[in-house]
């Protein structure tokens, strides 16, 4: 039964969770006061093991704090913090091809050369964010400039740093087809409309064509261009249920604003088979990794329960929910709900455990490494926290 005293126990948790058990922690221990960025290598009571700073978490560092700020009552720890990584990457970020740098020295000076177009996206998104939050041109002027080159760059993201051989055997990978939609999503209100358009409706093709598995309803995280499917690899077998779900939700947020219903339930349908092959039913939690014939995989981690996966399908769940009103999606929050607080929390020190066992225990206690910020965890709590208050303001006072 949902009923707004549900609803609002479940948005004080989700608040209370961004407010005030993770984003201190992040404010306290990652923002480097000494060169400006951030710190992401964090162990769990916030300690640096290491002081290298990457670009793709810098941004995502920098879009949160930024949407907290513009969000939730214009913290002036916020805002500074946000200049930290603005400042920084401002400064060190680019080659002088326009390309982000992987991965930086504590002082700025450059690592990894830009060899794919990752860090690129997520800069993007969070100079997009302080704008929003400064009003500071520049910051506009290099989101749009990025938009750009990460569209020249995306058919081959890893231009000359590619170990593939050309042609030799060619995937669509649904990652570009999520970051296109996240970007959607961050620049609609940067970018102008017809520039949008039709990236988002190649996206969109190519997801429903090439990428679901029709016979199973599956979404495959690498397809052959144009369609069809190579289950003789492992590549061409690999199911990511985290991304599936992150990539369906964002596209179900941008097709509510466009008013497409039709395509909404199609994607409920393929949200509701996504979690459903990718829930463990003996053990609980959401394995990052699955083979398309249950067969042997190349990822090692593959039954480890990331963070992030549970994260985005919470998102996944709660939209389908508040945009179908279809109880089973309601049924699978809550499900999943139960799962992630019991196990990922750290009531001790704060935030959250990143890699869990296929039991649900750590596996690594460490709170950020060169994969894990402070970006997918503030996203859902503000998605959650947004849409369980959109969902209580559209319920009477009776239960129903």
């Amino acid at each position: 039964m949902i009923n707004k005293e549900k609803l609002t126990e479940l948005n004080n948790i989700y608040k209370t969770e961004l407010l005030e058990n993770t984003l201190p922690f992040w404010l306290e221990h990652s923002i480097d006061h000494q060169y400006g960025g951030y710190f992401s290598c964090l162990m769990r009571d916030g300690r640096v093991y290491d002081t290298d700073k990457f670009a793709w978490m810098l941004g995502r560092e920098l879009w949160s704090l930024s949407k907290i700020y513009n969000e939730y009552g214009n913290d002036q720890r916020c805002l500074d913090g946000a200049k930290a990584g603005a400042v920084f990457l401002r400064k060190h970020a680019f080659t002088k091809e326009g390309d982000v740098y992987f991965s930086y020295k504590q002082n700025g000076e450059p690592l990894v050369h830009p060899y794919n177009i990752f860090s690129e996206c997520f800069v993007c998104a969070g100079f997009a964010e302080y704008y929003r939050a400064t009003g500071e041109e520049w910051s506009k002027e290099l989101a749009i400039k990025l938009h750009e080159r990460i569209q020249i760059r995306k058919k081959r993201p890893k231009g000359i740093w590619t170990k593939a051989v050309d042609d030799a055997r060619a995937f669509s990978a649904l990652n570009t087809i999520m970051i296109d939609f996240m970007l959607f999503i961050e620049l609609k209100d940067i970018v102008p409309e017809y520039e949008l358009m039709p990236i988002l409706e190649e996206n969109i093709h190519r997801f429903f064509k090439w990428h679901v598995d029709v016979p199973n309803n599956r979404i495959l995280e690498r397809a052959i261009p144009g369609g069809g499917y190579d289950f003789d690899h492992m590549e061409g077998r690999l199911l990511t249920p985290g991304h599936a779900l992150e990539t369906m939700w964002f596209l179900m947020k941008i097709l509510h604003e466009l008013g497409n219903t039709k395509l909404i339930n199609t994607l409920a349908e393929l949200m509701l088979h996504s979690i459903n092959y990718g829930w463990d039913e003996q053990l609980g939690g959401i394995p990052v990794y699955k083979d398309a014939l249950g067969l042997m995989g190349d990822k090692l981690e593959a039954n480890q329960r990331h963070w992030w996966v549970h994260l985005e399908s919470l998102s996944a769940m709660l939209l389908a929910y508040k945009l179908t009103r279809r109880q089973e999606f309601w049924e699978w929050f809550i499900r999943i709900h139960d799962y992630t607080f019991k196990h990922f929390p750290d009531e001790e020190y704060g935030e959250w455990y990143g890699y869990l066992d296929k039991y649900g225990n750590p596996e690594f206690t460490v709170k950020g490494s060169k994969f894990k910020t402070y970006y997918h965890l503030p996203r859902t709590l503000m998605c959650c926290e947004r849409w369980l208050n959109d969902l209580y303001l559209s319920l009477p006072d009776t239960t129903v």
